[in-house]
């Protein structure tokens, strides 16, 4: 990687943020809810949202995925698309 390349600079950044951010210290990502059967969507992303059912969903900048996932559950069909490496949320 060159350090003249923003574009695999802003790759690798947003790479190993998604390492720290998967590992959810904080439980602002809400992964074990999540893990747990749970969806990671918001009161106020699902009132927007509505009835995903049989829904087709482009969710770009899916980040760990988990809102890509939760849609899944919820009967859309979700195609993510992001830049990273570690597109599915895995714990380290």
């Amino acid at each position: 990687m060159s350090s003249a390349d923003p574009a695999a600079l802003n790759r690798a950044n947003w790479e190993e943020r998604a390492l720290i951010h998967a590992r959810d210290k904080t439980g602002f990502y809400r992964i074990a809810e999540f893990e747990a059967g749970g969806d990671t969507l918001t009161a106020i992303e699902s009132a927007e949202l509505g009835d995903v059912s049989d829904l087709r969903i482009l969710h770009l900048q899916c980040h760990l995925g988990l809102d890509s996932l939760s849609l899944v559950r919820r009967g859309a069909k979700v195609n993510r698309l992001g830049f990273l490496e570690q597109r599915d949320c895995v714990r380290p």
